[in-house]
Protein backbone atom coordinates (compact mmCIF):
# COMPACT_ATOMS: atom_id res chain seq x y z
CA UNK A 1 0.00 0.00 0.00
CA UNK A 2 1.42 3.53 -1.38
CA UNK A 3 0.56 6.36 1.22
CA UNK A 4 2.02 9.21 -1.07
CA UNK A 5 0.35 12.15 -0.89
CA UNK A 6 0.96 14.77 -3.42
CA UNK A 7 0.81 18.76 -2.62
CA UNK A 8 1.11 21.38 -4.99
CA UNK A 9 1.68 25.00 -3.72
CA UNK A 10 0.91 28.14 -5.97
CA UNK A 11 3.84 30.62 -4.42
CA UNK A 12 3.99 34.12 -6.00
CA UNK A 13 6.87 35.86 -5.65
CA UNK A 14 6.58 39.82 -5.56
CA UNK A 15 8.19 42.86 -4.59
CA UNK A 16 7.74 44.54 -1.47
CA UNK A 17 6.05 47.79 -1.37
CA UNK A 18 8.25 51.25 -1.70
CA UNK A 19 7.28 52.06 2.30
CA UNK A 20 8.44 48.60 2.97
CA UNK A 21 11.85 48.83 1.72
CA UNK A 22 14.85 49.32 3.98
CA UNK A 23 16.86 52.59 3.71
CA UNK A 24 20.00 53.68 5.08
CA UNK A 25 21.90 56.67 5.96
CA UNK A 26 25.45 57.40 7.14
CA UNK A 27 25.97 60.14 9.45
CA UNK A 28 29.93 60.90 9.81
CA UNK A 29 32.12 61.22 13.44
CA UNK A 30 32.96 64.74 14.17
CA UNK A 31 35.02 64.01 16.70
CA UNK A 32 38.70 64.89 15.78
CA UNK A 33 40.87 61.92 15.16
CA UNK A 34 43.52 62.34 17.25
CA UNK A 35 40.30 62.21 20.22
CA UNK A 36 38.78 58.99 18.87
CA UNK A 37 39.90 56.46 21.89
CA UNK A 38 39.46 57.41 25.35
CA UNK A 39 40.04 55.23 28.32
CA UNK A 40 37.77 55.05 30.98
CA UNK A 41 38.10 52.69 34.24
CA UNK A 42 40.84 50.69 32.90
CA UNK A 43 38.54 50.18 29.59
CA UNK A 44 39.39 51.92 25.87
CA UNK A 45 36.43 53.26 24.15
CA UNK A 46 35.51 55.00 20.60
CA UNK A 47 35.08 58.17 20.65
CA UNK A 48 31.46 59.25 18.69
CA UNK A 49 29.86 62.29 18.29
CA UNK A 50 27.27 64.07 15.58
CA UNK A 51 27.82 67.47 17.32
CA UNK A 52 30.86 68.25 18.36
CA UNK A 53 34.61 67.93 16.85
CA UNK A 54 36.43 68.25 20.07
CA UNK A 55 36.02 65.82 22.57
CA UNK A 56 37.36 67.97 25.50
CA UNK A 57 34.57 70.45 25.46
CA UNK A 58 32.19 68.57 27.20
CA UNK A 59 32.51 66.56 30.29
CA UNK A 60 29.11 64.34 30.22
CA UNK A 61 29.21 61.01 27.87
CA UNK A 62 27.53 58.36 27.68
CA UNK A 63 29.34 55.07 27.57
CA UNK A 64 27.49 51.77 25.47
CA UNK A 65 29.13 48.33 26.14
CA UNK A 66 27.48 46.58 23.22
CA UNK A 67 28.47 45.24 20.88
CA UNK A 68 31.43 47.30 20.91
CA UNK A 69 32.99 50.34 23.69
CA UNK A 70 31.43 53.75 22.74
CA UNK A 71 31.15 56.73 24.67
CA UNK A 72 29.22 59.38 22.62
CA UNK A 73 27.82 62.86 23.81
CA UNK A 74 24.38 63.09 25.46
CA UNK A 75 22.96 64.88 22.02
CA UNK A 76 24.29 62.25 20.00
CA UNK A 77 23.02 59.41 22.09
CA UNK A 78 19.65 60.25 21.93
CA UNK A 79 20.15 61.04 17.93
CA UNK A 80 20.78 57.69 17.76
CA UNK A 81 18.73 56.01 20.53
CA UNK A 82 16.74 53.37 19.24
CA UNK A 83 17.71 53.16 15.93
CA UNK A 84 19.27 49.98 14.05
CA UNK A 85 22.73 51.51 13.79
CA UNK A 86 26.01 49.70 12.45
CA UNK A 87 29.64 51.10 13.00
CA UNK A 88 31.75 52.32 10.35
CA UNK A 89 35.46 51.75 10.94
CA UNK A 90 38.54 52.73 9.33
CA UNK A 91 42.04 50.91 9.09
CA UNK A 92 43.28 52.32 12.20
CA UNK A 93 39.97 50.72 14.19
CA UNK A 94 38.51 54.11 14.89
CA UNK A 95 34.92 54.77 14.15
CA UNK A 96 34.28 57.34 11.20
CA UNK A 97 30.67 57.17 11.21
CA UNK A 98 27.67 55.54 11.72
CA UNK A 99 24.97 53.56 8.98
CA UNK A 100 21.81 54.14 10.36
CA UNK A 101 19.19 51.44 8.87
CA UNK A 102 15.43 52.23 9.06
CA UNK A 103 12.11 50.52 7.57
Amino acid sequence: MDNKIDVTFDIKIHEAPASDKTTSSTIDNKIDPSQRFAKKNNQEYSVFSTTISDASSTDRWVGIDQPHHVLMDPNTFDELRNRRIQWVFNEDSEIIACKITES
